[in-house]
């Protein structure tokens, strides 16, 4: 016998690995078959459980795919705000394109299925239009905090309104995204880069008038 004394794993750790594998697989199933072929019984089946514990963790399809983008969202808002750091204005703009990009090249399943379950909250039976009215909601803030930051140092032009560009910034990445789901052929990163050059065009301080006022 080696002496090492036999750790247990808790209800709690059991719990936290239950729900992640059922996380994992509902992604899975999403970005196979859809919302409607993500069933209980799949979801149950593909992370290795019964239909019963699905139920019992998450009370309903609703109540899963709550849970499913609640942690999706999670992760990805903890990849923007790594890439972003400490960074402000312009600057904090740009690295928000590029954790955009790298999400979508590092984890396409999860993008895609973040990406389906935003658009599908617009189903007033969704049951999840909450759930994602808070992340974009944060998102837009954030974006108005760099702009506000930017126009308090003089590097952006302080004609612009942040509210207005908040809206217009998340327009573009929602659509960026949208084409690489249709075609997963298209060239991202050079996308990524005109976005980010007229993102630094639009607020210049040195730029004419915009639209976004």
């Amino acid at each position: 016998m080696s002496g090492r004394p036999i750790t247990k794993t808790s209800q709690a750790q059991r719990r936290a690995i239950s729900e992640q594998r059922m996380v994992d697989a509902a992604v899975e199933l999403i970005t196979e078959l859809g919302i409607s072929g993500t069933t209980l019984r799949a979801v149950g089946e593909r992370a290795g459980y019964s239909r019963g514990l699905v139920t019992y963790q998450y009370g309903s399809k609703v109540g899963l795919m709550r849970a499913v983008t609640k942690t999706l969202a999670g992760v990805w808002l903890e990849r923007l705000q790594s890439a972003v750091g400490q960074l402000s204005a312009v600057d904090g703009l740009c690295a928000a394109i590029d954790a955009h990009y790298h999400f979508i090249h590092e984890m396409p399943s999860q993008f895609r299925a973040l990406s389906i379950l935003a658009f599908a909250s617009i189903d007033p039976g969704s049951g999840i239009q909450s759930r994602v009215s808070e992340v974009q909601a944060k998102q837009r803030q954030s974006v108005c905090g760099w702009v506000r930051e930017g126009q308090a140092a003089g590097v952006v032009r302080p004609g612009i309104s942040p509210e207005r560009f908040a809206e217009h910034f998340l327009a573009t990445i929602s659509g960026i995204g949208l084409q690489w789901m249709v075609n997963p052929d298209v060239e991202l990163l050079p996308m990524h880069e005109e976005f980010k050059r007229s993102t630094r065009n639009m607020l210049a301080p040195n730029n004419g008038k915009s639209s976004l006022q």
